[in-house]
């Protein structure tokens, strides 16, 4: 199992993002990504936090990497019900596992208060395929702007990161029409650029501009558009499927009940579905 010294002193600096990517970099897996890639896999890792004596793995199949921050962390395995071995230690600087291969079971266990970074395999796997398909710059720009949206405010950094790869963008033109009323209701729009206009029976009902959301009426009724929503000037959209925001919501307080309020309040003061 690769462990290579990644030395970050004695409390965390400021730096380690660095240090980490440096590492990263290394690895003949990663030598095709480009820096901002890798740093945005980094900067949306799972921060994790394991006192002293405290379990980080159990009897776990490793195919992840995991970046110790602060603290010791011991690698070992269990050789009947009661006895453990010590394979290795892996001090503050150090990772263990691996995005090429799985090292099997593996068990790992604190032995002073620890931080440790953990990258998943499938955000590095989905950063690799989205550059075979041309999708990475996309998938860059989505990661950067997501929180833009006040739906999205709070988001953990891990979720977005795996949310990323579903969303789409969607550019408008003026006077273009987003959503039909009487049409199916598939997506969620999150507003990056434009302002959008809401219609009902002829009559305009509302505008939405930057941060605003729409369409998320359709989510939570299960039943057709019963408004028109048109783009004002050239704009810019998040394009949300209807299943993938329920998966956010499950995953998301802050979104959940962001949701919830926007459509109480929306009924309330009778802007209507959309």
């Amino acid at each position: 199992m690769p462990l290579f010294p990644l030395r970050l002193g004695g409390i965390v600096r400021l730096d380690h993002e660095k240090s980490i990517l440096h590492r990263l970099k290394d690895l003949p897996v990663s030598k095709n990504l480009p820096d901002d890639a890798l740093l945005a896999l980094i900067q949306h890792g799972e921060k994790q936090f394991h006192g002293k004596r405290t379990w980080v793995l159990k009897d776990h199949e490793v195919s992840d990497l995991y970046f110790v921050l602060q603290g010791t962390v011991a690698l070992c395995s269990h050789m009947n019900a009661t006895t453990v071995a010590l394979n290795e230690v892996v001090e503050q600087g150090m990772y263990f596992g691996s995005f090429v291969h799985s090292a099997g079971l593996q068990s790992a266990r604190a032995i002073t208060d620890s931080v440790i970074l953990k990258l998943r395999r499938e955000h590095f796997e989905g950063l690799v395929n989205d550059q075979r398909d041309g999708l990475l710059s996309q998938r860059m720009f989505i990661l950067k702007n997501i929180e833009k949206c006040k739906v999205f405010h709070g988001m953990k950094p891990v979720d977005k990161m795996h949310f990323a790869r579903h969303i789409t963008t969607m550019a408008t033109d003026k006077g273009q029409l987003v959503i039909r009323q009487g049409g199916k209701s598939e997506h969620m729009y999150g507003i990056l650029e434009g302002v959008f206009q809401v219609e009902k029976n002829g009559e305009l009902i509302a505008e939405l501009s930057n941060q605003d959301s729409f369409g998320e009426m359709g989510v939570f009724l299960q039943g057709p558009r019963t408004a028109n929503v048109r783009s004002r000037e050239k704009g810019l959209l998040l394009q949300v499927p209807n299943h993938l925001l329920h998966q956010i919501r499950s995953r998301n307080f802050h979104t959940d009940f962001e949701l919830e309020y926007m459509v109480s309040h929306r009924l309330a003061t009778g802007e209507g579905k959309k």
